[in-house]
């Protein structure tokens, strides 16, 4: 027993300097990547002098590294910095059910009725938290469901909040049966008192602007589904179907006062959330109301995004809108993009940003690389993530490239295996904060 006890003692010290050496060696190797790691765009199609008059900025990270990159001049600049601490990272994109991340926030509604009542929590914290609550917003109702439990909107509540100029503001997603009266109402984010306990903190809002609703039975042409609301700069921009039209008005945040109005006529491809009407036949091709947006205070404008539900066999596209709000609102732009299906959007993993600048939309996606039939597996997440950069102009492709760093991008776990945290990878490559400035803007990564 005397040997055995000697010979464990004495193992057990190669076996720790062999373990010490291991981790010493992959620290070296992370560090040593740190100066090493290359980056680079590789054009795909077209020519790259599209990127001329922007700069395309953002960063990418492996769990170890994060890397600030900038587009310009036809060059990739790059500056990298290690974590203190491995995270296994993944780009946030908003998803339909979920609390809505701006800034250093998120957002969830509560109820809005009778009451509306918001949740504001900080980021990256299992607390403190917000409540507020609006108690003289209720006026709007569904006749319909008054005396039941039951609530029709337009879209996701979360669709109604937006944040400019470090202020909360809201509007009711109602639907186009809706009666009395709604608004836009709006707090100042200064104002927030952030507590360690569930508590409800009253915070009255400045109502921006109202209007009187026309329900359906009323008049159809001029009753609403509001899908959302958006912000850029000192304008708001109001997103509606109105009859068979996409509607975008504008108001100004501090006045209130309409600014202009765009208005798009959508008969051949309606928003999911126009209602069917009897009499009239179904319509496959549809756009999803949960559409992204992507607002450009700088160049004034905001870019909305919807995904077509029914699209040809083998591919998947969208139906992209710019409008300049810098003086009214104005529809600059339409353009729609059709991807294969083995370049697949992921849902709650995906990252893309757009602008309207110049003339030319330009698009920055992550996503998923299924053309190798290797990788083109339905239960596995086996598969390479490639992030694009695309610019259009007149509805025309004119470039795509693909922005490529010699980091492990991949993917490379199956369903069985990611389901234990004991085997998340610090290693997958992901995109976020990605944005479009102007060219003469001199700013380092």
């Amino acid at each position: 027993m005397k040997e055995i006890r000697w010979l464990k003692r004495h193992v057990a010290v190669p076996a720790l300097l062999a373990a010490l050496v291991t981790i010493g060696a992959i620290g070296m190797d992370i560090y040593s990547r740190k100066d090493a790691e290359v980056i680079e765009l590789k054009d795909l199609t077209g020519n790259r002098s599209e990127l001329a008059d922007i700069r395309i900025k953002g960063e990418y990270t492996d769990g170890y590294h994060t890397t600030s990159f900038q587009i310009g001049d036809g060059k990739v600049a790059k500056s990298t910095k290690l974590r203190a601490q491995p995270v296994a990272e993944q780009p946030y994109r908003y998803n339909p059910g979920m609390p809505k991340r701006i800034g250093e926030f998120e957002y969830e509604v509560m109820d809005i009725q009778p009451t509306i009542k918001i949740r504001v929590r900080k980021m990256n914290s299992t607390g403190p938290y917000a409540s507020i609550i609006l108690n003289a917003a209720a006026s709007a109702s569904d006749p319909s469901t008054v005396g039941t439990t039951t609530t029709h909107y337009a879209n996701v509540q979360e669709y109604g909040l937006t944040v400019g100029n470090g202020k909360l503001y809201f509007t009711l997603p109602i639907t186009r049966a809706y009666k009395g009266s709604t608004g836009i109402y709006e707090w100042n984010l200064d104002d927030l008192r952030f507590k360690r306990v569930a508590e409800e903190s009253p915070l009255e809002a400045r109502t921006v602007a109202e209007w009187p609703l026309v329900s359906e039975q009323e008049n159809p042409g001029e009753a609403m589904d509001v899908i959302g609301l958006e912000a850029v700069g000192n304008s708001l921009a109001l997103v509606a179907m109105q009859g068979d039209k996409l509607v975008v008005r504008g108001y100004d945040s501090a006045s209130g006062k309409v600014s202009g109005e765009a208005r798009i006529a959508m008969s051949g491809t309606p928003i999911a959330g126009e209602r069917a009407q009897a009499g009239k036949p179904a319509i496959e091709a549809r756009l999803n109301e949960s559409y992204q947006a992507f607002s450009d205070p700088e160049a004034g404008t905001l870019t909305l995004a919807f995904h077509e539900s029914s699209d040809p066999v083998g591919e998947w596209g969208m139906k992209i809108y710019s409008f300049d709000l810098s003086s009214g609102v104005k529809l600059v732009n339409e353009t729609r993009v059709v991807y294969p299906d083995q370049l697949k959007s992921d849902t709650f993993f995906g990252y893309t940003s757009m602008a309207y600048r110049n003339g030319k939309l330009y698009m920055a996606q992550l996503l998923w690389d299924r053309r190798d039939l290797e990788s083109d597996q339905t239960f596995t997440f086996s598969q390479p993530r490639i992030f694009l950069i695309d610019v259009y102009r007149n509805n025309e492709h004119r470039y795509e490239g693909e922005l490529k760093s010699d980091m492990n991008q991949d993917m490379n776990q199956d369903y069985a295996r990611i389901s234990n945290p004991a085997n998340l990878d610090y290693q997958f490559r992901t995109f976020n904060h990605v944005s479009f400035q102007s060219a003469s803007r001199e700013e380092q990564p």
